[in-house]
């Protein structure tokens, strides 16, 4: 029985809270992936790459019922992904386990379309297929029971989330980088426009500023260019932080148009119907 989750610590505890000896897992997580700029042009398509370090941290684990050690196999795409898909087919039974979030179905997305080229309805012939949804508190105060689903109703109002998000930052990103020579995300810049409009201390947990895993690294980042300065969670904008936010162009600055950036990715069209509404603001960054 082969486990493919999404976070590391997650799989271990599963095949021991079930019993399951004679099991195999590994970890597929999203952070493995980056934008991939090398055939970057204004309002393409979003292309992901691998990080360089992915195959010394994500080997497939075995456990034996009372031990667990690596295999030779890595979750390496250059070098072993058909070794790793070649045995995928030697399992009886797979289990993909992923938060049944936008993060969790984009790293399932490219695992199974853009690595190993297969899609759902393949794996289901696969083998027996079952789609175990877990999240952080599960970890904590207890699993839920197994259970089997072909397709969770969430999925693709998931699917939809990322795209749109992934779209935004994509070229976001490289507009910000080729224009300011920083690289500064749609989140820093909310939350550098929310300081700058206020010009006085805020409770960042009081704002909704990227997701929980993300707000730290951005607190630190713009700490460290000494765009903000405080601590904990209480900050000001800084006078080189002013001085930046005055050099950007008005859209960059306006919280109420980014503010209705982000009700449009968490709605629920799909991106081929709010496509031109996100180019537009796009065009506006890049003008």
């Amino acid at each position: 029985m082969l486990f493919i989750t999404e976070k590391p610590a997650i799989s271990y505890q599963i095949i021991k809270h079930l019993n399951i000896t004679d099991s195999y897992y590994f970890s597929i997580n999203s952070f493995l992936y980056e934008f991939d700029y090398s055939d970057y042009s204004f309002l393409s398509e979003v292309k992901y790459k691998m990080k360089n370090d992915y195959s010394v941290k994500y080997k497939l684990m075995h456990f034996d019922g009372k031990n667990t050690k690596n295999t030779d196999i890595l979750f390496d795409t250059e070098n072993n992904i058909n070794r790793l898909l070649n045995f995928m087919f030697t399992q009886n039974e797979i289990c993909l386990i992923f938060d049944n979030d936008h993060t969790g179905i984009r790293g399932k997305d490219i695992l199974l379309n853009s690595l190993l080229k297969i899609i759902d309805i393949d794996l289901l012939n696969l083998s027996s297929f079952y789609s175990l949804v877990f999240d952080a508190n599960h970890t904590r105060s207890g699993f839920i029971n197994r259970f089997s689903s072909k397709y969770n109703l969430n999925t693709e109002k998931n699917r939809n989330i990322y795209k749109k998000k992934d779209y935004i930052d994509f070229h976001f990103n490289f507009i910000i980088k080729e224009k300011y020579s920083i690289n500064l995300t749609r989140n820093m810049f909310y939350l550098l426009s929310i300081l700058n409009d206020i010009d006085a201390s805020l409770n960042i947990n009081k704002k909704k500023i990227g997701s929980p895993a993300s707000q730290r690294p951005i607190i630190d980042f713009l700490s460290s260019v000494s765009f903000i300065c405080g601590e904990g969670y209480k900050y000001n904008i800084t006078s080189l932080g002013k001085l930046f936010m005055s050099n950007v162009n008005s859209v960059l600055k306006d919280t109420l148009m980014y503010e209705s950036l982000y009700k449009i990715v968490l709605s629920e069209k799909a991106f081929h119907e709010v496509k031109n509404e996100i180019d537009d603001y796009l065009l506006k960054i890049k003008s």
